[in-house]
């Protein structure tokens, strides 16, 4: 197994690698899916539970294994004696770029690292099962795509899996500009 970290973005974001090697007792050619385990901590941290532990599941069962820790301020920042009137680092869309650019590095590195880049599954617990909900509803858009910085495909996750997320929080700015318009009186925008 090859175990690094590295940093991703400007923000602090670190991505835990976890990666199958090839083996000949196994098969000397094969490349392993890839899971991306995104840990919940209410955005105000990563929770570690959700972190090595589901990785080390996935990966005893042939994946390889990514940990996205987006940038948070983390838990001693809520303590009440800190500045709250500047935009924490870890408000939208930060943390979803984030993600976008750990599974862009990880699909621009799957040759050398023996990887399936047609298996880049991506599941989130909490926090970041909204966070992989975000990236379902907006991985293909113009926006996402400039902060990135790559194109949408490197990013385009094969699957993803909510765990106890709040999909509901990730809404499509057309869904509520069409609420916003009916709501008007309007009828031009198409549901």
């Amino acid at each position: 197994m090859k175990y690094f970290k590295k940093n991703i973005g400007e923000n602090g974001a670190e991505a835990t690698f976890y990666l199958q090697e090839p083996n000949k007792e196994i098969d000397i050619n094969r490349k392993s899916p890839v899971m991306i385990v995104v840990p919940g901590g209410a955005y105000m941290w990563t929770s570690w539970r959700e972190e090595e532990p589901i990785a080390l599941e996935f990966l005893g069962k042939g994946f390889s294994c990514i940990v996205a820790q987006y940038a948070t301020e983390g838990l001693s920042f809520y303590d009440g004696k800190h500045d709250y009137s500047k935009e924490p680092i870890s408000a939208f869309p930060n943390p979803l770029v984030d993600l976008a650019k750990i599974i862009a590095y990880v699909r621009e590195n799957a040759e050398e690292w023996n990887l399936d880049s047609n298996s880049i599954n991506v599941i989130g617990f909490s926090a970041g099962g909204n966070l992989t909900a975000q990236l379902g509803v907006y991985w293909n858009t113009d926006w996402l795509e400039k902060l990135v910085g790559k194109p949408r495909k490197k990013y385009q996750p094969n699957s993803i899996c909510l765990s106890y997320g709040a999909p509901h929080m990730a809404k499509t700015p057309e869904k509520d500009r069409y609420r916003q318009t009916k709501k008007m009186g309007g009828s031009n925008m198409i549901d």
